[in-house]
């Protein structure tokens, strides 16, 4: 398994059992013939929830590439709020309905449609139609690997983010950064509990129905713990359990906050800071009350501790070649 995957953990940590549950639902659909392959062949059915507002970009996309392959058309399909509705969708499908030619597949669920051999794997179809995969960066591309096959392409792909409020960090006295390790974040708590106010809170973090296991995972790797080996669980490896034990001490100490939604209310000014993905740059730059500052994850210099999200685009087993053929040109 890539070091830089939360897929091992979902189904496994009782700290994200909603995620967990969500993920489950994928991929349990019939047959990858289950669903209609049928539908026109020169139309391609993308199925999206367009991940951080980028319905706008996927349409730009659409029109260049009917501009350069004329006789295509593609059909942009609103297939849910999030990632977890477009899996709903796309399983349902599976069980009898129209399936899409491309669909939006997140990191915590196309293994299960992989499992389940409800993606088709794209070695193949990109050898034969002599394409690279040269442009993607590799570990994102190697991402979608299992067992010697990949089962979709880098998309909307994301990583999660150290988000301060620069006035509050000025009025705390703390430089303007972000910690360069967990342990230096807890020596400025007091002062960011302090400059923060009553009512507040020092650091936002989501709960568990909204990746609460994503955000810690990069906790519990700088500090030398992980969530599994290959597919070996390690949760009850002594530096998984400290980094635990170093969060819920956040937590009895009123350091920080959990919540489904946590950039809202850094935006409003109601946190000195948060672990939120880089999806959340834009809309912030744009709708924050607040002076916004942003730093990588705190992770002592030479350890890895940032895992990557967000989502890849695949094509389902369960249509004829020629839709297939047509999907991977998109």
């Amino acid at each position: 398994m890539n070091n830089l995957t939360r897929r091992g953990f979902l189904g496994l940590a009782g700290a994200a059992t909603a995620a967990a549950g969500l993920s489950a639902c994928a991929g349990t659909g019939s047959s990858p013939s289950g669903g209609t392959a049928g539908g026109d062949g020169n139309t391609i059915d993308f199925w999206s929830s367009h991940p951080a507002n980028s319905k706008e970009t996927e349409q730009k996309i659409i029109a260049a590439f009917q501009s350069a392959n004329s006789g295509l058309t593609v059909k942009l399909t609103d297939a849910g709020q999030n990632y977890e509705e477009v899996a709903q969708k796309f399983n349902a499908s599976l069980a009898g309905g129209q399936l899409p030619d491309v669909v939006l597949v997140s990191d915590v669920t196309w293994f299960n449609f992989a499992l389940n051999k409800q993606l088709a794997p794209l070695d193949d179809l990109l050898s034969a139609a002599n394409l690279s995969t040269s442009d993607y960066v590799d570990s994102l591309y190697k991402d979608y690997l299992f067992n010697g096959k990949h089962y979709a392409l880098p998309f909307a792909r994301s990583t999660p983010l150290f988000y301060y409020n620069k006035d509050l960090w000025s009025k705390a006295g703390l430089p303007d950064r972000g910690p360069k390790t967990w342990d230096e974040f807890k020596e400025w708590s007091p002062k960011l509990v302090q400059s923060v106010g009553p009512d507040k809170t020092a650091l936002l973090l989501a709960d568990g129905s909204n990746y609460l296991d994503w955000y810690f995972q990069g906790m519990v790797w700088s500090m030398g713990g992980a969530y599994s080996k290959e597919w070996t669980p390690t949760f009850t490896d002594p530096k998984t359990i400290a980094a635990g034990q170093f969060l819920q001490d956040l937590s009895k100490q009123k350091v920080t906050r959990f919540t489904k939604a946590a950039a809202p209310d850094f935006g409003a000014g109601l946190a000195a800071c948060m672990l939120e993905s880089t999806a959340q740059v834009g809309g912030l730059a744009k709708t924050s009350k607040v002076s916004v500052g942003t730093a990588f994850l705190p992770t002592p210099k030479g350890v890895l501790g940032c895992p990557t999200g967000g989502a890849g685009v695949a094509i389902p087993a369960g249509i004829d070649d020629a839709r297939k053929k047509n999907a991977l040109k998109f």
